[in-house]
């Protein structure tokens, strides 16, 4: 059985800094957060035109209510870039921050799934992600709640429909959203007083002052036949006028009026502009260049790494640099990082098409599987950094060069950056029933739901879909492992009763028995009924020897039991045999629920000095390893007992405690908020039971 250690982006320091007045929490205020948020990609240098849309959009910056704007237009007419561009010149008029998040709402990739981009967006804001609620609803009220009273630009790229947009419009005065989509969202206009931004194609005067900028005024004027012949081509759409005159930039030699010839050569017999231009320039790809970019088709998400796409082309590392470098110059790709990339849906949808028609069905289905097999092993990898003591499923022989990391944040770190696309790998083998694939991919997706409650749905789904793989394949042992993690993950969705099924089901394995009992002695604590609890635990203790974590988890839960119902100095022998047990695995996350498990035997046996001590390492070890959900909440109450029985001020623990049981919607807060409330006043009652929903340690 596994413990719910919570991994997040968080701030250091305190919780969230909040403060109590009058009995209401105050949620996190910039200052709290650290840096203030500034996530808008770069703008273009020689962006030009629009200067009435740019007009429609200062309108929003006049006035109080929460304003909106739906800049619409068809693709590659430069929603995006509008956008961007106007909010880079706006920005430091919102000195809270500038969100930003790519819907994805066309193209091969999935669309963006709303709960994603709220748990990306609080994040930025300074909430952890241990404290994020699961349901949607719910996260969008506390976006709404961190939002109030701040001056906030966000800006919501590619939406697909009004449905994907409304979780994450706020509600407060102050902030401004910016919304880029192919569909009018209409309901938004309705529903929201969105304002309606229009963005036809470019005319040809603007056409020709952007292709004026990009090939140089000097070619352009020189030859304004052609320079009108290559806009008319390009149908007024701006990236179709970029990825033309990138092309007429790496041919200083030619004239403009060889490359429009070639241009409209190809474009015989065609009728969209976009196209006429892409296929011009993909013709005109050194093989191994286009081999990348079409095959950057069968990718399922719209960015990548190098590595990535070594394996998917089966191209040493750095060839297949050369090639995205090469992309990048002429305009098919966007640099979004170091030896990282963005391709633009448009693009994406051509590329796939491109393999669709240039590769055999063998040699995309050999492409694919070596993609996911490549990202099996290095979420494999990841997984095995950030949670090494951990069970995972076997690995695989893994094509190409995997990603090194130094430890569990370095390893954190890549997962969530490549979060979407591991997703969406999970989905792609399922589809396509590349069962041992599903089996590694899901195997690794716990990182989900440690990083909080948030993407508990999305990590609930894929690993269903990695039950299924097993199920498929009929092994026994991946089955079980499956039903373990699904089981953790339906209770911390509090779907108590789903959770013990899946529990019971790994009973049957041997070496997920141990996890099996474990897990239902888990759901009796949280149903309230301990005695029971206990004999699951005492069950799996024999089975958990020799495996020091699984012991060590076990020995924690046998504590807690025997604390509250009232057996101190037996808790105090499970407590010291947990806290050795950790500390021989090197288990960080659990040596901090360790020293709080010693301290609550220490504090029944009236040992408040020592308990205070133990209480006071474990929240700097949970504030170390950025741990700050349920877990430390239950250590402050601990400490701010203990503090209260030596006679000393326990306001700020409480303070502390509340506020992320608050975010969470434990029910605790509310009568730790009236404990705090009446904390001067004489007969103040005793502090809420703090084990009354407590981790699975």
């Amino acid at each position: 059985m596994t413990e719910k250690q919570n991994t997040t982006n968080a701030i250091t320091g305190s919780v969230i800094g909040s403060v109590v007045q009058a009995g209401a929490v105050i949620l996190p205020t910039p200052a709290d957060q650290g840096p203030v948020p500034r996530q808008l990609p770069p703008g273009l240098p020689d962006f030009t035109g629009r200067a009435e849309q740019v007009a429609a959009l200062d309108a929003l910056l006049v006035g109080h209510a929460p304003a909106i704007a739906v800049v619409n237009g068809t693709g590659g007419a430069g929603k995006t870039s509008l956008a961007v561009q106007w909010s880079h010149r706006v920005q430091d008029q919102f000195p809270d921050g500038t969100l930003f998040v790519d819907l994805r709402g066309y193209g091969p990739a999935a669309p963006l799934h709303p709960s994603v981009a709220l748990t990306s967006f609080l994040s930025s804001l300074g909430v952890p992600g241990s404290v994020v609620p699961a349901r949607l609803d719910a996260q969008a009220g506390l976006y709404r709640s961190v939002l109030a009273g701040r001056r906030t630009l966000i800006v919501l790229d590619n939406a697909l429909d009004g449905a994907q947009v409304q979780p994450l419009l706020p509600g407060s005065p102050g902030c401004v959203t910016i919304v880029t989509s192919r569909d009018a969202l209409t309901e938004l206009v309705v529903s929201r007083a969105a304002r309606p931004v229009d963005l036809p194609p470019f005319t040809g005067e603007q056409s020709l002052l952007l292709a004026r900028g990009l090939v140089g005024p000097d070619r352009v004027d020189a030859e304004p036949e052609a320079v009108a012949e290559l806009v008319r081509v390009c149908g007024g759409l701006p990236l179709a006028v970029r990825i033309a005159a990138a092309r007429a930039l790496t041919r200083p030699r030619n004239s403009l009026a060889e490359v429009v010839a070639d241009l409209t050569t190809e474009s015989s017999g065609l009728t969209s502009a976009m196209q006429v231009v892409f296929d011009w320039s993909y013709a005109r790809l050194p093989a191994t260049t286009a081999r990348v970019f079409r095959r950057l088709g069968a990718h399922p998400g719209p960015e990548f790494g190098v590595a990535a796409v070594a394996a998917l082309t089966a191209l040493a590392p750095e060839a297949a640099y050369d090639a995205l470098e090469r992309l990048v110059e002429l305009r098919l790709l966007e640099p979004i990082g170091r030896r990282r990339y963005r391709i633009h849906d448009l693009l994406h949808a051509y590329a796939a098409r491109r393999t669709d028609h240039d590769d055999t069905a063998e040699q995309r289905q050999e492409s694919v599987a070596r993609l996911l097999t490549w990202y099996a092993g290095a979420v494999r990898r990841a997984d095995r950094a950030a949670f090494p003591a951990l069970a995972g499923v076997a690995e695989l022989a893994v094509p190409g060069e995997l990603p090194a990391f130094t430890g569990r944040t370095d390893a954190l770190a890549w997962l969530r950056t490549e979060q979407d696309t591991v997703t969406a790998a999970v989905r792609l083998a399922a589809k396509d029933e590349r069962h041992e694939l599903v089996l590694a991919l899901a195997a690794g997706v716990r990182f989900l739901s440690w990083q909080g409650f948030g993407l508990a749905e999305v990590c609930l789904e894929l690993l269903s879909l990695g039950l299924a793989a097993a199920l498929a394949t009929g092994d026994r042992a991946a089955e079980c492992l499956f039903r373990v993690l699904r089981g953790e993950t339906l209770w911390s969705l509090g779907r108590l009763a789903e959770a013990e099924a899946e529990f019971e089901g790994a009973l049957a394995e041997p070496a997920r028995r141990v996890d099996g009992l474990a897990g239902l002695g888990w759901v009796r604590l949280a149903q309230g009924r301990p005695a029971e609890a206990r004999k699951y635990y005492l069950a799996a203790l024999p089975l958990a020897a020799g495996d020091e974590r699984t012991e060590a988890v076990v020995h924690a839960q046998l504590s807690r039991i025997h604390t509250r119902l009232g057996d101190f100095a037996q808790a105090l022998v499970h407590a010291d045999r947990e806290l050795a047990l950790r500390r021989q695995a090197r288990d960080e996350p659990g040596e901090a629920y360790a020293l709080h498990t010693a301290a609550l035997a220490r504090q029944g046996m009236g040992d408040h000095e020592t308990a205070i001590r133990l209480c006071r390492r474990a929240i700097a070890r949970h504030r170390e390893l950025d741990d700050v959900g349920r877990d430390l909440a239950d250590a402050l109450l601990t400490l701010a007992e203990c503090l209260e029985s030596v006679g000393e001020d326990c306001t700020v623990c409480r303070t502390e405690a509340l506020t992320v049981l608050t975010a969470l919607g434990d029910p605790r807060a509310e009568e730790l908020r009236r404990v705090i409330g009446q904390s001067h006043k004489p007969g103040t009652p005793e502090a809420p039971d703090r084990r009354s929903r407590g981790s699975r340690g």
